[in-house]
C-alpha cells in the first residue's frame, strides 16, 4: 500500500516542482530587469553646479557601473586633496596668481581683449562677457579701468570631486571705472574717483585634463 502511495504522489510533486521552478525564474527575471532600470535612471551625477555660471562643462555624468567620485569639502580638507592630485601645489603661489588673473580679466574686460579672456574663462563666462562687450560695443560705448591695488585675496571655499577642485576666491580691489559714450561723454562711473570692489570668484582645474589649468567657471558679487 505504501508503494502505490508513494508512486501515485510522485507525479503531484514533479508537477508542483515545475510549476515552483517557474515561478522563481519569472520572479528573479522581474527583478534583473528592475535592477537595470533603476541603474539607469539613478546613475551618480558627481558633479552639479555649485555657483550661478557654472554649467555644461562643469557637469559630468558618471557611468553607472562606475563608484562615484569622492566629494572633499572644507579649506583644509579641500587643500590636502588638491596636494594628493598635485603635490606642488602652493596655495600662497595660487592666490598672487589669482590676483593677477583678476586684474588681468577686468582690464581685458573692460578693453573688449577677447584673445586674453578666451584664454582664461571656461565657454559659459566667456559668453555672458562676450555678449556685454558687444552690447557696449553696438551702442558705440567705451570703458575707461584703471586699477589702483588689490586690497584682500582670501580663499572662501575649496570643493574637490574626484580630479575636478573648484576654488571660490573673495577679492576686494580699488578701481576707478567711467563708461563714455559715443562722444566721449561719461556716462556711468567716475573717472576722479577710486570705488571698492568686491566679487566672489570660482576657479576650477580638472587634474584629468591633458593640459590642466585653472579657468574662472563662476562670478559673484557678495
Amino acid at each position: 500500500m505504501n508503494t502505490q502511495a508513494d508512486v501515485e504522489v510522485l507525479p503531484i510533486l514533479v508537477i508542483i516542482g515545475l510549476f515552483w521552478w517557474m515561478i522563481c525564474s519569472v520572479w528573479n527575471e522581474i527583478q534583473s530587469s528592475h535592477s537595470k532600470k533603476h541603474g539607469e535612471h539613478s546613475a551618480p551625477q558627481p558633479y552639479g553646479a555649485v555657483m550661478n555660471i557654472a554649467a555644461a562643462d562643469s557637469a559630468v555624468a558618471t557611468p553607472a557601473a562606475s563608484a562615484p567620485p569622492t566629494i572633499t569639502t572644507g579649506i583644509a580638507d579641500g587643500l590636502a586633496a588638491i596636494r594628493a592630485l598635485d603635490s606642488l601645489f602652493d596655495i600662497n603661489a595660487f592666490l598672487q596668481n589669482s590676483r593677477l588673473a583678476y586684474e588681468t580679466i577686468v582690464l581685458a574686460f573692460a578693453g573688449g581683449d577677447r584673445s586674453v579672456l578666451q584664454q582664461l574663462l571656461s565657454g559659459e563666462v566667456y559668453a555672458i562677457f562676450d555678449t556685454v562687450m558687444r552690447e557696449r560695443q553696438e551702442r558705440g560705448e567705451t570703458q575707461d579701468c584703471r586699477i589702483v591695488g588689490v586690497e584682500d585675496a582670501d580663499i572662501d571655499r575649496m570643493i574637490v570631486v574626484g580630479r575636478r577642485a573648484e576654488i571660490t576666491v573673495n577679492f576686494s580691489g580699488l578701481f576707478v571705472t567711467a563708461t563714455r559714450d559715443a562722444s566721449g561723454a561719461v556716462i556711468d562711473g567716475n573717472p576722479q574717483r577710486i570705488t571698492t570692489m568686491s566679487d566672489a570668484w570660482t576657479f576650477a582645474r580638472d587634474f584629468a585634463a591633458a593640459k590642466p589649468g585653472w579657468m574662472l567657471i563662476a562670478t559673484d558679487t557678495p
